[in-house]
């Protein structure tokens, strides 16, 4: 994505989250409605795939692009796992595999597979309730598995945020592939995710 487009897809979601992501919907969401609408319409922008190439039927931009539009979204406080699941498009994409539309979220921690299943636990996981599916990086393998096949226990944080404890039994994966980011790695993206969306809210 050129310099042109991204400051073209960045003045478009900005106005965009200035319509539609006030403290009405901010609200709502800390008292556990999901807005449906507002992540349908994040979705036909394109936004979650923004890192994701365009033969994986994404926007085609790089990581820099991404965590400009993630300090975007934290300056407007938009209530939907967008850095989430744009982070786990990236990585699915990056093993060579093609995202699905939905929210989904990451499940980073110590876990384990084996033959194509996945146990474990893991705490606070942002947006647990709302996920469709989990995308998790276990050594060098990324796997995804559907919300049915793990069990969730909602804990929202203090703020009211959708957090919960995410536990994995044996659970049946959707995908796995060989993944050239590693599990290390894959924290790390997460940490500057999260810091670039709460340096967007100061």
């Amino acid at each position: 994505m050129d310099r042109d487009s991204r400051d073209m897809l960045l003045e478009t979601a900005d106005r965009f989250f200035t319509e539609r992501s006030g403290r009405a919907v901010v609200n709502e969401v800390e008292k556990g409605v999901w807005p449906a609408d507002l992540w349908k319409e994040i979705e036909e922008m394109g936004l979650p795939l923004i890192a994701v190439p365009e033969d994986k039927g994404g926007a085609g931009g790089t990581l820099a692009d991404m965590l400009a539009l993630l300090r975007l979204a934290g300056s407007h406080a938009v209530p939907v796992p967008l850095a989430e699941t744009a982070l786990a498009n990236l990585l699915i994409a990056a093993a060579g595999g093609e995202p699905k539309a939905g929210p989904a979220t990451l499940a980073l921690g110590n876990l384990t597979l084996n033959g194509g299943r996945l146990s474990g636990k893991i705490d606070r996981v942002p947006f647990a309730s709302v996920a469709e599916r989990f995308v998790t990086v276990v050594g060098n393998t990324v796997a995804v598995v559907a919300v049915g096949n793990a069990t969730i226990e909602d804990k929202p944080s203090h703020a009211g945020e959708p957090y919960g404890t995410v536990t994995f039994d044996n659970a049946a994966t959707e995908s796995t592939a060989a993944s050239p980011v590693s599990a290390d790695r894959a924290f790390e993206l997460a940490a500057v995710m999260r810091a670039m969306q709460m340096a967007g809210a100061h």
